[in-house]
């Protein structure tokens, strides 16, 4: 969606411009999170408090705020600062959505817009101009700053802003226009906007427009001819008030704008002197009331003021204050010296810590020996070994972290006049190496305190030494969030390289769902097969590694499965299964030889991720296709990542989700300049280097262009780089983390992508293509299928000569920033939370619509208790739950229109009498959507998983027309040998039993109703309910004769259990009453079709 950026500077009438553009038809966003009216702007803000904290974390990072700007600059920002700022402000952009374009209103754009622009879409500026002296006077009444500080301000916004925009359409607007003339100005204001944005605007009514404009509140009024105004403003800003008050927006587009020498000494004045006064302030302050004071200043800066204003061009008068600083230095100073001690005191600590590791962990591998002999007490000597291991790192972390320390520059420099020298010349942040050491130690004390006293561990929660405490938290308390489960049985473990899977599963869980990430290989000398789970690396993913007595040979990646290692992963799974509660799952497999164990898992969503040509790999065997095949064939959905996979897999139709890039991680490079004063060009490439990466190409460029430099990151396992290594410009860097590859490719001036074209390469989408274009790097690659369609925003090349012609106009390209952001625009289009949209999409595309009909007539406690069981265990992404009310009496109908009310997917029908059994679900029935149709009691509880399993057995191939599961107490074959105690025994004597029978169908001619799923080609076909049968019992009988008779299968699904209380309404009425009815309705059963024969149990196995 199109986004207007509303800038200038404070106190210039950006917020009256915002509410008029909001009344032209912009959005400006949700109510609640806009800033409350003050007295100093009793009409409101009219911007977004997200926008403005996000904003005020860009000025913080580099020590700026709004009103001490100096510092800042989108180019100074740190990775991290960019990465976090990304993540945070891609989750408000991703809100922009609707149909009214939106608006982005607070005066801090003007200097923050740069990283704004990545992550919107086609957005352009609105600039609010105000005479400054105007501006500078209501910032004297508000904030008491001087007229020439806030000038100095004024200009300094005003030349950001105009900077910031060039590139975008620009609109500009007098506030003065607006308060004298608000009609016609307002009025050419939408003209101009409706170039932009074509018919999305409306023509606001003059009434209304005049109720809002106030003339009144321009407290500050002034003209060009103003005394003030030739004895305030210098020559520059005169230049530039001339130049707004009489170009147009189109003339300003064709200028360069520039802070003057005047206003860039008093703002970095202002710099120095408030980073000065914060210093004393926290040295001088017990700890916390700094941080107080500082806040307070910015409240009542009158005295900064003050000062700054005397040192703008007399910056001599200066030097008798830093006398008076001088002893204030001193004293930090002496600080200093305290904390040389204390840390030298740590240091000793620390070697006589480092003594005691350096035993734990002799005893460590003494320990594991061990372990390996005596498996009966591994759970308490593996818990003390992983302390002792944590231990020996942490103090690993702690030397490095002291080095780092005593060797900086900053500690080196003790002296408190060099301190102030480096204050008054160098500009920089005085005594920031104190606060800096200050809070080391406070971390070296924190690491110290874990190591003397690590956290105890307890045998009963294998998880509790293995996640944080705060993720255990989340873990133990994370609420059913209706969605269903996701398992990954991936192709490479979490923390082997970055990739589609951990990609996906970050994705996934962002989405509301609880995401499992197996390990590769699952663990043996279990005492029993189950699992642990060893962190989580994301907010809702675990890695989970399955434990097993033994493996006879584990090898996914050579196909070599054995059917007793599928028996230990299957108990290990259903150990997972058991104790996390997962139903209705949707098991993503990332490798074919995952096939045989997730295929025998109940009540599942298979989904085949199919990223590579496996065939294409030297290490192919024939158990791995073998595995594929019939991982095809099982499959519920088969995803690929390109188009030539989508054509070798056509028989199973694909959906093709193709691969991207973490947006928020590498768009932040885009907005960053090219660099400066750097002689050596760069080419660059980040990924694995095997048999497929063509290394000729790299050599033969290098060759030519040998003032460059050829920088390869990855590992070179399998590949020779004999000859490369000889070429003096060309870099092996190894591999490296992925949190260190986007360091690597801000230093890049070309990327590239040279592979050999055989069929591996020819199924793969480069991830790293997305990540390149994201940064906004020039791309050059050889000509894959895949990347034929991305020719708009990269070169690609069919041999080395037009490979090397493409290098030299990619670097050709280098700092074009209008190609720069149209790459990082497509890029934005390919993200991995797209990604995971689609796949969640696709999964529910692949399910039918279920409509679960809940009948009820009185016994509430029963309702309630059938209703949260479906609420808390049936997570079915397209689902409607009708609740249909048979002329209750007893508060029922009030709770069934409490939880319709509260959930989206519930409605109630309410019927003014008891319609009996038939009447009442042939109401559910006809106001039903679903595909499948389901019947269920009111006296049931469902387990988890029971809906999956009930849908599969019915939408595949020749699947069941009508299905039931199995249960606990009824008079026919759906009734099993169970036991338990209460409602939580059950979970879990229904999960023994189902994995036990998991993808198991008893065929049988007949179903008890009290849980029924009916397709809806069966409705169709023969109809609802015979309503001849009166109150209950016998229509599930006929429904089922009639069914059988037009030729519809009949099973029951032994992988679904639903408790069953059995007659909890026909009990109501009385054994005699009870006993009436069955024999009234058997007679028209037989007046129908004969004798009755009664139901027979199952044969039991």
């Amino acid at each position: 969606m199109k986004t207007l950026l509303i800038i200038g500077m404070h106190r210039s009438g950006t917020s009256a411009v915002a509410r008029i553009v909001n009344m032209l038809g912009f959005n400006l966003g949700p109510s609640e999170s806009m800033g409350e009216p003050s007295s100093d702007n009793p009409k409101g803000f009219w911007e977004q408090l997200p926008v403005r904290n996000l904003n005020d974390f860009l000025l913080r990072s580099v020590g700026a705020t709004w009103d001490n700007p100096h510092s800042f600059a989108v180019d100074n920002l740190t990775e991290r600062t960019r990465f976090n700022f990304f993540r945070l402000a891609d989750r408000f952009v991703s809100r922009l959505r609707g149909d009214a374009p939106w608006a982005i209103k607070d005066p801090r754009l003007s200097l923050t817009m740069d990283a704004w622009r990545p992550l919107l879409q086609e957005p352009a500026v609105l600039f609010v101009y105000r005479n400054p002296i105007e501006v500078a006077g209501s910032l004297q009444a508000r904030n008491n700053f001087p007229i020439r500080y806030g000038l100095a301000l004024w200009e300094k916004y005003v030349v950001e802003a105009l900077e910031n925009s060039r590139g975008l359409p620009l609109v500009t607007v007098d506030y003065q226009d607006i308060v004298s003339d608000p009609v016609g100005t307002t009025g050419r204001l939408e003209k101009q906007l409706s170039e932009y944005f074509p018919g999305m605007l409306t023509a606001i009514p003059e009434d209304d427009l005049l109720k809002f404009i106030d003339p009144d509140l321009n407290h500050q009024r002034s003209s060009p001819d103003d005394t003030q105004l030739g004895v305030c403003l210098n020559e520059r800003q005169r230049e530039l008030v001339a130049a707004l008050e009489r170009a147009g927006a189109g003339d300003l587009r064709e200028m360069s704008f520039k802070l003057s020498e005047e206003s860039d000494r008093l703002l970095h004045a202002a710099d120095d002197l408030r980073a000065t006064e914060r210093v004393l302030a926290s040295g001088d302050l017990p700890a916390g009331e700094g941080r107080e004071r500082e806040t307070g200043d910015r409240d009542d800066p009158g005295g900064w003021v003050e000062n700054v204003e005397q040192a703008s061009g007399r910056f001599a008068d200066f030097l008798p204050e830093a006398e008076r600083l001088l002893e204030s230095v001193g004293r930090a100073g002496e600080q200093v010296e305290s904390f040389e001690s204390r840390l030298a005191l740590v240091e000793r600590r620390m070697q006589a810590q480092e003594e005691v590791l350096e035993e734990q962990r002799y005893a460590l591998e003494e320990m594991e020996k061990q372990l390996a002999s005596d498996v009966s007490v591994q759970g308490e000597k593996q818990a003390a070994a992983n302390s002792a291991r944590r231990a020996y790192e942490a103090a690993g972390e702690l030397q490095q972290l002291l080095s780092e320390t005593r060797n900086s520059w900053r500690w080196k420099i003790g002296n408190a006049a060099v301190r102030l020298a480096e204050m008054l010349l160098l500009r920089g942040r005085p005594m920031l190496a104190v606060d800096a050491m200050d809070g080391g130690l406070t971390r070296l004390k924190t690491l110290l305190s874990e190591i003397s006293a690590p956290n105890a561990v307890s045998p009963h929660n294998e998880a509790d030494h293995i996640l944080e405490t705060d993720q255990l938290r989340i873990l133990n308390e994370m609420p059913s969030s209706g969605r269903f489960d996701i398992v990954i049985f991936p192709i490479i473990d979490w923390h082997f390289r970055i990739q589609r899977p951990q990609h996906l599963a970050r994705e996934l869980a962002k989405r509301g769902h609880r995401v499992f990430y197996l390990t590769v290989t699952p663990r043996g000398g279990a005492v029993e097969p189950g699992f642990r789970l060893l962190e989580m690396p994301e907010p809702g993913v675990f890695v989970c590694e399955l434990q097993v007595r033994r493996t006879k040979k584990f090898d996914l990646y050579g196909g070599k499965v054995w059917p007793e290692d599928v028996a230990e992963i299957r108990s290990a799974l259903e150990a997972l299964w058991r104790a996390h509660r997962i139903g209705e799952s949707v098991s993503i497999v990332q490798h074919p030889s995952w096939c045989n164990v997730v295929t025998a898992i109940p009540a599942n969503f298979l989904v085949y991720d199919c990223m590579d040509h496996h065939a294409g790999f030297s290490t192919h065997t024939p158990d791995v296709g073998r595995h594929e095949r019939q991982l095809l064939k099982s499959s519920d959905l088969v995803v690929v990542t390109s188009e030539w996979l989508m054509n070798h897999h056509s028989d199973h139709g694909p959906r093709i989700i193709r691969n991207a890039a973490e947006i928020e991680r590498f768009l932040p490079l885009s907005s960053v300049g090219a660099k400066a004063n750097r002689e050596t060009p760069v080419v660059g490439y980040i990924g694995t280097i095997a048999e497929w990466f063509d290394l000729r190409l790299i050599i033969q460029s290098a060759r030519k262009y040998k003032d460059w430099r050829f920088v390869l990151v990855g590992s070179t396992a399998g590949c020779d780089t004999s000859e490369a290594e000889r070429v003096p410009n060309i870099v092996f860097e190894g591999e490296r983390p992925y949190s260190q590859v986007a360091d690597y490719l801000k230093d890049f001036d070309v990327c590239v992508i040279p592979f050999k074209l055989n069929d591996l390469i020819k199924a793969t989408n480069p991830v790293k293509v997305y990540e390149y274009l994201a940064a906004g790097k020039p791309v050059v690659a050889v000509r894959l299928p895949e990347l034929e369609i991305m020719q708009d925003v990269i070169h690609l090349a069919r041999d080395e000569a037009e490979w090397n012609d493409k290098l030299q106009v990619a670097m050709n390209e280098t700092g074009d920033r209008e190609l720069v952001e149209r790459r990082s625009l497509w890029a934005r289009d390919h993200s991995w939370a797209s990604r995971a949209e689609t796949l969640e999409a696709a999964v529910v595309q692949a399910l039918p619509r279920v409509s679960v009909i809940i009948l009820a007539y009185n016994n509430l406690a029963f309702s309630r208790a059938c209703i949260r069981s479906v609420l808390k265990h049936t997570h079915y992404p397209d689902l409607e739950v009708i609740i249909v009310d048979n002329g209750s009496s007893d508060g029922s109908a009030e709770y069934f229109q409490e939880v319709c009310d509260e959930h989206r997917s519930f409605k109630l029908v309410r019927n003014e009498e008891n319609l009996g059994f038939a009447g009442g679900n042939n109401i559910g029935m006809e106001n039903a959507s679903g595909e499948i149709v389901i019947l269920l009691n009111n006296d049931t509880y469902v387990a988890p998983g029971w809906l999956f399993a009930l849908v599969e057995k019915m939408a595949e191939p020749d699947g069941l027309d009508l299905a039931g599961p199995v249960t606990n107490n009824i008079g026919n074959e759906a009734r099993i040998e169970i036991s338990y105690g209460n409602m939580e025994g059950m979970i879990d004597a229904a999960v023994d039993y189902t994995w036990q029978h998991a993808d198991e169908v008893l065929p049988v001619e007949n179903l008890a109703f009290f849980c029924v799923a009916i397709s809806r080609k069966v409705i169709d076909s023969i109809g609802l309910l015979d309503e001849s049968f009166q109150g209950g019992f016998f229509e599930d009988d006929d429904y089922c004769r009639r069914a059988v008779e037009a030729g519809f299968k009949l099973g029951i699904v032994e992988d679904s259990f639903v408790h069953h209380h059995l007659s909890a309404s026909f009990d109501q009425l009385g054994k005699q009453r009870k006993q009436e009815i069955f024999d009234a309705n058997k007679a028209v059963y037989e007046r129908k079709w004969g004798e009755w024969k009664p139901h027979s149990p199952r044969v039991q196995r």
